[in-house]
């Protein structure tokens, strides 16, 4: 009988469930760095010192950043070609940036509702609490504080 040998498992203990924003900054710090005198960048994931992800995440990041036209690739190869949006995301202060900027909007928006508004929403949050434990993607927590933005000032 023939044992064939599978593949060995990887240690995931070591890595995040979920991509933060300040990993996907430390890709497109990155990426922007590698293109000051040139307009692409080979770039793989040891090239990146001190990044808390998995190399499968990295590849997540990197795809995203093409999904979302911050880059664009050619193939299968490691070569990629910033767009001008990712200049403008690093300059609005990245991904974590972003992150801060969205916070801060939605606590001007609750400093700004009447106190009856503010109980509602403060029921509205309690009751999705529980739900917003389990959420590990940020754009679902985006996704869902949209919602609620628009339940309380409309569309």
């Amino acid at each position: 009988m023939i044992r064939l040998r599978g593949k060995p498992e990887e240690d995931n203990s070591r890595y995040p469930d979920f991509i933060t924003s300040d990993e996907r900054d430390k890709v497109i710090n990155a990426l922007l760095k590698g293109t000051v005198n040139s307009e692409s960048v080979i770039l793989e994931y040891e090239d990146i010192p001190n990044l808390k992800i998995s190399p499968h995440q990295f590849r997540t990041v990197i795809q995203g950043l093409k999904d979302g036209g911050y880059i664009k690739g050619t193939g299968y190869s490691h070569e990629y070609f910033p767009q001008d949006k990712l200049h403008k995301l690093r300059e609005r202060g990245g991904f974590h940036g972003e992150l801060i900027q969205f916070q801060s909007q939605l606590e001007q928006l609750y400093l700004s509702l009447k106190d009856d508004d503010r109980n509602n929403m403060d029921k509205f949050f309690k009751s999705i609490n529980t739900k917003l434990e389990t959420v590990t993607k940020t754009h679902e927590v985006f996704e869902l504080f949209k919602k609620a933005a628009a339940v309380f000032i409309g569309d």
